[in-house]
């Protein structure tokens, strides 16, 4: 189970790099969405949700993936909290867009799978300290 949370890691972080990238150089609308879709939003383009997919999701994946590589102690807590960001990131969006997509539901269920995966970790380490 470790191998498909670093996995996780690695492929929620690759892809967010790769889309907040492309969000912050073209912030006025990237692969077919346009600013009109921020209309029930606090953003008037898409650069600060971008940029919060860069860094967060994207940066801090990868850098939780290598940490985990290293050290499988803090395997647990990697997985739930980026699984808890990854689950708002899309809920959020999706409510703030008013749409969704497969995309959204591929990536929705990756959080609940890096969720599911850090929940394991810590029951199975609660039962082993009793």
């Amino acid at each position: 189970m470790i191998r498909i949370g670093i996995f996780l890691h690695f492929l929620c972080g690759s892809v967010a790099v790769l889309g907040g990238m492309a969000g912050m150089s073209n912030p006025e609308g990237v692969w077919g969405l346009t600013t009109e879709m921020l209309v029930n939003g606090p953003f008037d383009n898409f650069f600060v949700p971008s940029l919060f997919l860069f860094l967060v999701l994207g940066l801090g994946n990868i850098s939780c993936g290598l940490v985990v590589l290293r050290n499988e102690c803090f395997s647990m807590f990697s997985f739930i909290a980026f699984g808890m960001l990854q689950v708002a990131f899309i809920l959020v969006q999706v409510l703030l867009l008013w749409s969704f997509t497969p995309l959204h539901g591929i990536f929705l269920g990756m959080g609940f799978i890096q969720l599911a995966i850090g929940f394991r970790y810590l029951l199975q380490n609660l039962v082993k300290q009793n």
